[in-house]
């Protein structure tokens, strides 16, 4: 991971900017996929010989070093996360914070899809291009209430995919506006906690 950060002190404030490009990798030291999960036989001919897995991909999983991170259980992506947080000190024995982080993964990351014969990874179909997370927060900042309280809401690109093909990484990787019921219902974090000063 690779990041950048900022901090500007303001009259009765502060900044904090950063940004971070995030790259995974894997290592497979034997060079080739297993050919028994959790002590199943036969689990990789879709793999193999290409019948149920697409063939331009059979052998996508048998690698040594992936600076993409496949594995036999997953495929991760590269990133892109960007923040932007304001602390307001201007009400006295009270921070108020504001802040929104914007994450965008630079690939579509693939799951396994297990049968009863094969192993057959397929793209997340749960799988969001962008999102975006809200944060407000509020420190009481006297030593008798040293509490801290905060709520976060994320926004995230509605999941589009094909019902045609489960393979069409394309349609997963474009851009949406979010799901209404998400929007109002789902991904919603509150906080609580205590300030304290070890040393």
């Amino acid at each position: 991971m690779l990041g950048l950060g900022r901090t500007i002190d303001v009259e009765k404030g502060l900044w904090v900017v950063e940004a971070f490009y995030s790259h995974p990798f894997a290592v497979n030291f034997k060079g080739k996929t297993s050919s028994s999960i959790t002590g199943r036989t036969s689990i990789t001919p879709s793999i193999t010989d290409g019948t149920t897995f697409p063939p331009t991909r059979k052998n996508a999983f048998n690698i040594i070093l992936s600076p993409t991170a496949k594995t036999i259980w997953a495929l991760h992506t590269p990133s892109i996360t960007a923040d932007v947080f304001f602390g307001n000190r201007r009400q006295e024995h009270y921070v108020h914070s504001f802040g929104v982080k914007a994450f965008v993964p630079l690939g579509v990351a693939w799951i396994p899809d297990y049968s009863a014969s094969s192993y057959n990874p397929v793209p997340d179909p749960s799988f969001k291009a962008w999102s975006l997370t809200l944060h407000y927060g509020l420190e009481f900042s006297r030593p008798e209430y040293p509490i801290y309280m905060a709520v976060n809401k994320v926004i995230s690109s509605r999941s589009s995919p094909n019902p045609n093909d489960p393979y069409d990484e394309k349609s997963l990787a474009k851009w949406h506006a979010p799901d209404l019921k998400e929007l109002l219902n789902d991904n919603w974090t509150f906080a609580l906690g205590i300030k304290t000063t070890m040393f």
